[in-house]
């Protein structure tokens, strides 16, 4: 093992399974290069895959496993499994730090550019536009933007990833390059009150960009997220009590629904509910 930069701890692990069932609808397979992720988001639940290996919640963002056998799984289970979609990714994101030095996930686009399957890529990092080469020529290819809030709430929940105008960069790009009806904002996890003090802006500037299509997710309170949720929060200077009564209070999600279709249909935008 080995410490790369912002002190992230580097570790390796092998996998019996690269393409595993996806329980997202339309998509048949998850493909996740890495365990962990470096950006330290403040709310993300997939920490429980760090909680299995004995690390802490606040160990999340510090450590990343490297699949080092990916790549060769792949080149293995694309030759018997049956097509199907798939997701990069489900439980980290394809395009954190580490990427830019392993580059396990371009070799991985590489394959399934090779054979042609569909793709839909979820990505909160700029280093996406490296591999635009592949992207573009897969034949079925999706690829969303993760925006929870703006920049100022950013810098806290989200640290380490891509700042707030560099997302709308790269959605821009990514418009001009596969088209509006390609790419789509995944705005999740709607964040009580931060998200709210965030829609209006968001809403605009995605439009602007000549995003089409926005889907809308909840905050998954799982794996003891609630403890680096509530320090963001501290840091902000966010009252807990009326961030977690919102966050558990189902009135509140259907006006927060209702509001948010409201909003993205006066600037023509297709909003997909996932809760």
């Amino acid at each position: 093992m080995r410490k790369a930069e912002k002190q992230i701890l580097i570790k390796h692990t092998l996998v019996n399974q690269i393409l595993t069932p996806c329980g997202i609808s339309s998509i048949e397979y998850s493909l996740n290069p890495y365990i962990g992720c470096a950006h330290g988001c403040a709310y993300c639940y997939a920490r429980y895959l760090l909680l299995r290996r004995g690390y802490g919640p606040e160990d999340w963002g510090k450590v990343v496993y490297i699949k080092s056998n990916a790549v060769s799984r792949l080149k293995d289970e694309i030759r018997w499994r049956r097509r199907g979609k798939v997701y990069l990714s489900s439980a980290t994101d394809p395009y954190q730090p580490v990427e830019k030095e392993y580059r396990i996930t371009r070799r991985l686009l590489e394959i399934l550019v090779k054979y042609d399957w569909p793709v839909e890529i979820l990505t909160k990092s700029t280093l996406i536009l490296r591999d635009l080469d592949l992207i573009r020529t897969i034949s079925d290819i999706r690829v969303g933007v993760s925006i929870s809030v703006t920049e100022d709430f950013r810098r806290v929940f989200e640290p380490f990833a891509s700042s707030y105008d560099e997302r709308l960069r790269i959605l821009e790009r990514l418009v001009n390059v596969l088209g509006g009806k390609r790419v789509h904002v995944f705005f999740a996890p709607f964040l009580p009150v931060l998200s709210e003090y965030s829609l209006d802006t968001i809403i605009d500037d995605i439009s602007n960009v000549g995003i089409q299509r926005l889907f809308l997710d909840k905050l998954n309170i799982k794996a003891q997220n609630w403890i680096t949720i509530n320090k963001a929060l501290e840091r902000i200077g966010i009252s807990k009590k009326d961030f977690w009564k919102k966050a558990k209070d189902t009135a509140y999600w259907n006006k927060t629904v209702k509001d948010l279709i409201k909003k993205a249909i006066a600037r023509r935008l297709e909003v997909n509910i996932l809760f």
